[in-house]
């Protein structure tokens, strides 16, 4: 029997609900940030993670809801700073409800490294995403 199954274009996902703090990350970074989310959560810090499943189109209502209620937004993402979708969602929050602490948590503007050595040096990891979360609580 197949195992195929079938996800809707332009609904996130919340990975997680909390009050503190939203993170948006998919693909590896939601891994990682969902493993950073539980080790928050130990500390107190309560984490509302959504993984968008779709760039585009993207499902900016629940990530809109999400930070109107947490006040905050942390975008992780394995690719450069410039140019990086994390700018567009930050960008898209800002203009439609501002006044909250936004940050983006990516590589160095330098290409992706596909050796494993190089990638375990430039791309964030779960202690990347707890320092940032805890700088902005």
């Amino acid at each position: 029997m197949d195992s195929y199954f079938e996800e809707p274009l332009a609904k996130a996902k919340i990975v997680k609900e909390g009050k503190d703090i939203t993170i948006v990350a998919w693909s590896m970074m939601q891994l990682r940030a969902q493993k950073a989310a539980d080790l928050l959560h130990r500390e107190g810090i309560s984490v509302d993670l959504i993984d968008p499943r779709t760039i585009k189109p993207l499902d900016m209502k629940t990530i809109i809801n999400s930070v109107k209620k947490t006040g905050r937004l942390l975008v992780a993402e394995e690719t450069p700073k410039t140019g990086s979708i994390a700018g567009e969602i930050i960008t898209s929050v800002i203009e439609t409800i501002g006044g909250v602490r936004v940050s983006r948590l990516t590589m160095p503007d330098i290409p992706y490294h596909y050796i494993p050595e190089y990638e375990f040096s430039t791309v964030p990891d779960i202690e990347d995403i707890i320092k940032q979360v805890k700088s902005m609580i």
